[in-house]
């Protein structure tokens, strides 16, 4: 059985080509060390969260229609960090991920929903779309959040409630900066439960209602970090 408090489960890929690898691995940045040299592109670490072979191997399933080769993958223009940290809460694993140095991140180009900057009512949407479930769970938004803003990702000092708590302050005050009146309710959950978050036809009405606003009146608040 998988110890999962001392593997893994990583995303591996390079800014030249889509291919990327999702492997499991006590030390992802060894690992990426010995994938590095046999590579003809440069290849970063992208992603990763504590999980086993239990959780690799499930990605794998779930991932097979995108599978090329072995262990890699091509997301074509999707973000491959949002879509498996999104299908990792879906499976239950808590996926707070881990930030990665800024150094050795691997840039990810964010499809804008309008001509302007990407926000956050725009990423709530795509993870509300990628449940399946025409909703997003509190947990779920955190984690595809984590993927285009670290200061979602949860952070060594703090516990779980103070994560959630940090997290979902910063996501009210980015959709407050916005303009996009949205409440938190009760939504299902991957295993059929009830728990806080947003449901996806409420998203889209908020984007609908936010570009139906006079020019002057749209507030954006950029989550693509800087690299």
């Amino acid at each position: 059985m998988d110890d999962i408090t001392s593997r893994w489960v990583y995303l591996i890929g390079s800014t030249l080509t889509r291919p990327v690898k999702i492997g499991v691995a006590t030390r992802p940045e060894a690992r990426l060390d010995d994938l590095r040299v046999g590579s003809p592109v440069p290849l970063h670490l992208i992603w990763k969260t504590r999980g086993g072979r239990a959780l690799e191997s499930v990605l794998h399933e779930y991932f097979a229609p995108y599978r090329i080769h072995g262990e890699w993958f091509d997301f074509g223009d999707e973000n491959p960090a949002a879509l498996v940290a999104t299908a990792a809460v879906i499976m239950g694993n808590p996926a707070h991920p881990q930030r990665i140095p800024a150094d050795n991140r691997l840039k990810i180009v964010q499809e804008a929903l309008t001509v302007e900057t990407p926000n956050v009512l725009g990423h709530l949407i795509n993870a509300a779309s990628a449940t399946g479930r025409e909703c997003v769970t509190n947990a779920e938004a955190f984690a595809y959040l984590a993927t285009v803003d670290p200061e979602f990702a949860r952070r060594d000092e703090e516990d779980e409630e103070q994560y959630r708590s940090r997290a979902g302050k910063r996501l009210a005050n980015a959709l407050r900066m916005e303009g996009a009146a949205i409440n938190v309710t009760k939504v299902d959950t991957a295993s059929g439960t009830r728990s806080r978050g947003y449901r996806l036809n409420t998203l889209r009405a908020a984007l609908i209602a936010r570009y139906e606003r006079p020019q002057h009146a749209r507030r954006t608040w950029p989550l693509t970090p800087s690299y």
